[in-house]
């Protein structure tokens, strides 16, 4: 029970650290990454970026 409530507690924190970057979306860039697993003998290379600055919420993509 003990780390279900860790858990809920880390979500909760998240949350608050998104909305107050949404309170300052001009000062904002979000940049997301993805790259192969390093498992199963793949190279680990990376394998996209997405660079996002307009944190509108009616336009957010993420």
């Amino acid at each position: 029970m003990g780390s279900e409530v860790a858990r809920i507690r880390e979500r909760s924190k998240s949350r608050k650290l998104i909305e107050s970057l949404y309170e300052s979306a001009q000062q904002v860039y979000v940049i997301h990454y993805s790259c192969e697993s390093f498992y199963e003998n793949s190279t680990g290379g990376l394998l996209s970026i997405a660079f996002e600055r307009n944190m509108d919420r009616d336009s957010n993509p993420f």
